[in-house]
């Protein structure tokens, strides 16, 4: 039986484990204007925390299925 092969991920012609190295300023330089807009004022509690949920979650999903 044929395994199934996984679509590789890439935001704007970067892979996600470059994505998942780079500082933050790099990443930011590769949002739309408001978006950038709104990292340079400052995050709130609440977008931040997802940030760092969807971080996690990414990281702990990517080491399941690399050691598969």
């Amino acid at each position: 039986m044929k395994r199934r092969t996984f679509k590789k991920f890439s935001f704007r012609g970067v892979d996600l484990d470059a994505l998942l190295d780079i500082p933050t300023e790099e990443l930011v330089k590769l949002f739309h204007a408001l978006a950038q807009r709104r990292f340079q004022r400052g995050l709130k509690r609440k977008p931040m925390a997802l940030i760092k949920k969807m971080h996690k979650a990414v990281i702990n999903l990517f080491l399941k299925f690399h050691f598969l």
